[in-house]
C-alpha cells in the first residue's frame, strides 16, 4: 500500500498530518512518501490551497486535516482488497446432542451456503463492481496495432513507439495553450511516479510548438514522466482516426506491452484515480 502526503515547509497542518500518518503506519504499515509541493509549479499551483492533501494508492483520502479513523479504514479496505480476502464472522451454537451423520449433512450444507454467498459477494466484488468502475473511466477501446513514429526528446535526443516495447505505454498528446492540459499534469506527474518501476512508461507530447515554450510551461523543471515535441504534427495525425484529423487536446492513448492500442481517452483525467490505475496495472500485467 502506497500513501502520499503532498505538503510544504513551515505547514503547521502538514507536521500534524505527518504524526498521524506515521502514528498508523506503526499499526498498519505502509509505504509513505512526502511530496514538497513547492519543488514542482504544477503541482504548487493544484495544491497551494489545500494542503496537506493525503493519498492512499492514488485515490485521494483528505486535505487540511487527517482523521485517524478514516485512515486506518481506508488501509484496512486496501490491504483487505489487495489480498482478495473476504473475513466474515462465524456464529456456531448447539442445544442438543447431534448425531454424527447430521453433523456430517449440516456441515456440507454449510460449506455449500458459504461457498454461494462467497461466490455471490465475489462476482460483484470483483466483477460487476470493477466493470462499473471501468464504465466510469469513460474510455474509447480500441484494437489496432500502434503507429511508430520518431519525435524530439530534450537533449537531442530521440523517442519512438518502439522504444517502448515490452512496455505499457500511456501516450500523452497535449499543447501548453492547453487548459485541461494544464489541469491533468499533477496527476500525471504522481502516476509516472507511481508506476515507473511496474512496466508502465508516461510519455507526454507536445504538439506543434518549440522548446523555449514547453521549457516554459514546465518552469524549466523536468518532469517524471517523458516528454518530446512533435514539431510537424505528423505524429498525432497517426494516431487520430476522426475524419477531420485533428486532436482535441489532451488525448491519451493506451499502447500494450506487445505495440497494440486498445484504449483512447478524450479530455483530461485524473491519473491518480485508483480505478484507472489498476486498469493500467492489469494491462501492463498482460
Amino acid at each position: 500500500m502506497n500513501v502520499e502526503i503532498y505538503s510544504r515547509p513551515g505547514c503547521h497542518l502538514c507536521e500534524q498530518a505527518k504524526a498521524v500518518l506515521l502514528q498508523v503506519q506503526q499499526e498498519i504499515p505502509f509505504e509513505l512518501l512526502e511530496v514538497d509541493i513547492e519543488r514542482d509549479p504544477l503541482l504548487l499551483e493544484r495544491f497551494k490551497t489545500e494542503i496537506p492533501v493525503v493519498f492512499v494508492d492514488g485515490r485521494k483520502l483528505s486535505h487540511h486535516k487527517v482523521d485517524v479513523e478514516a485512515l486506518r479504514n481506508r488501509l484496512e479496505r486496501a490491504r483487505s482488497f489487495s489480498m482478495g480476502t473476504l473475513d466474515p464472522q462465524k456464529t456456531l451454537s448447539r442445544t442438543a446432542p447431534v448425531s454424527r451423520g447430521t453433523k456430517t449433512v449440516f456441515a456440507v450444507v454449510a460449506v455449500l451456503a458459504i461457498a454461494g454467498v462467497f461466490a455471490s459477494k465475489g462476482y460483484t466484488k470483483f466483477v460487476l463492481d470493477r466493470q462499473r468502475a471501468l464504465e466510469g473511466l469513460e474510455l474509447v477501446a480500441q484494437d489496432r496495432p500502434a503507429p511508430d513514429f520518431s519525435v524530439e526528446a530534450p537533449g537531442g535526443k530521440v523517442r519512438t513507439i518502439s522504444g517502448y516495447q515490452g512496455k505499457l505505454l500511456v501516450l500523452n498528446f497535449f499543447a501548453t495553450w492547453c487548459g485541461p492540459c494544464r489541469e491533468e499534469m499533477p496527476s500525471m506527474e504522481v502516476l509516472a511516479r507511481q508506476v515507473k518501476a511496474e512496466g508502465i512508461s508516461v510519455l507526454a507530447v507536445d504538439e506543434q510548438e518549440d522548446w523555449a515554450t514547453i521549457n516554459s510551461f514546465f518552469s524549466g523543471k523536468t518532469p517524471s514522466f517523458d516528454l518530446a515535441l512533435d514539431a510537424s504534427g505528423a505524429a498525432a495525425e497517426a494516431y487520430e482516426l476522426r475524419p477531420q484529423g485533428k486532436l482535441m487536446f489532451p488525448e491519451t492513448f493506451i499502447v500494450t506491452p506487445k505495440g497494440r492500442v486498445v484504449a483512447k481517452f478524450e479530455g483530461p483525467r485524473d491519473w491518480t484515480d485508483a480505478t484507472l490505475v489498476r486498469y493500467l496495472r492489469s494491462l501492463a500485467r498482460g
